[in-house]
């Protein structure tokens, strides 16, 4: 946080104790009457989001009251005037676009509700401290339906973990746009068609994890310019070609291409086609 966006926060906490006289260390009753005395700009749902999250920081004991008021306004979503905003409105929405597409028989997406303030609040959501989605943890979940073209404005992004679970359909090629993407962990699902070629723009990619679905077709040429890339793993598939031997491919073990049974061994430079066996 900048000094601009500190002495903001410090401004607006120092405004309203002495307007509405509460006591120096009440932070928690600060809020509520600033709601109270209408002094809270936003819609009714964002204000009972406020209400809810009021305790969020209480048990950390070292804040000053400046810094806690700080801290609760930016876990309940606000700015420093007091008045109620949206952060991160499209993540939020890109979200909830995979949730309506899943279906979750326990319930672990309960509290990925779109009339909350951001999702950071929401369990499995894990952000900076900017208030951008960094984390999507929904593996072993027992999630099935698909994924969504909307992920790939999660421009933050850099753990996505929906392995173990029964998702079908396709990867979507917007995925491609996760530019922060350290770790695409997708293993064990009943996901269909192609890998596609626009991962190779996942230039911190370190973990590719796609192993154990029903994927077909060739392994992208595209990814053997991600130096990052440290761990492949394309097995238990319907892959077809052969296997890239260039690049970050060099060094990953030929198990983690097992059981495809149209894969070919390493690729042999003008001896076979990268896509052989493909139709």
């Amino acid at each position: 946080m900048g000094h601009g966006d500190l002495n903001r926060y410090e401004s607006s906490y120092h405004r309203a104790k002495l307007e509405l006289n509460v006591p120096e260390a009440d932070v928690e009753q600060l809020l509520v009457s600033l709601i109270l005395d209408n002094r809270v700009q936003g819609h009714i749902d964002q204000v009972n989001r406020l209400l809810e999250c009021g305790d969020r920081s209480k048990g950390i004991k070292k804040y000053t009251a400046v810094e806690k008021w700080n801290t609760q306004l930016r876990l309940c979503g606000m700015n420093g005037t007091g008045a109620a905003t949206v952060s991160g409105n499209s993540e939020g929405d890109a979200l909830y676009a995979l949730r309506r597409s899943l279906n979750d028989p326990e319930k672990v997406l309960q509290s990925w509700d779109p009339n909350l303030v951001n999702p950071c609040t929401w369990f499995h959501i894990t952000c900076n401290q900017d208030n951008r989605v960094t984390r999507v943890d929904l593996g072993n979940s027992k999630l099935s339906g698909h994924l969504v073209p909307e992920l790939g404005k999660l421009e933050h992004l850099q753990y996505l973990e929906l392995y173990k679970n029964t998702i079908q359909g396709t990867i979507p090629a917007e995925i491609g746009n996760l530019k922060s993407l350290i770790s695409l962990d997708l293993y064990n699902n009943n996901i269909t068609g192609k890998i596609p070629s626009t991962l190779g723009k996942l230039k911190n990619l370190v973990f590719l994890r796609l192993n154990d679905n029903r994927l077909t077709g060739r392994i992208p040429r595209e990814l053997i310019g991600i130096s990052s890339l440290k761990v492949v793993d394309v097995s238990n598939n319907n892959l077809c070609g052969t296997i890239p031997t260039t690049g970050p491919f060099e060094h990953i073990p030929l198990n983690n291409f097992e059981n495809n049974p149209l894969l070919e061994g390493p690729e042999l430079m003008g001896l076979a086609s990268y896509d052989t066996n493909c139709s």
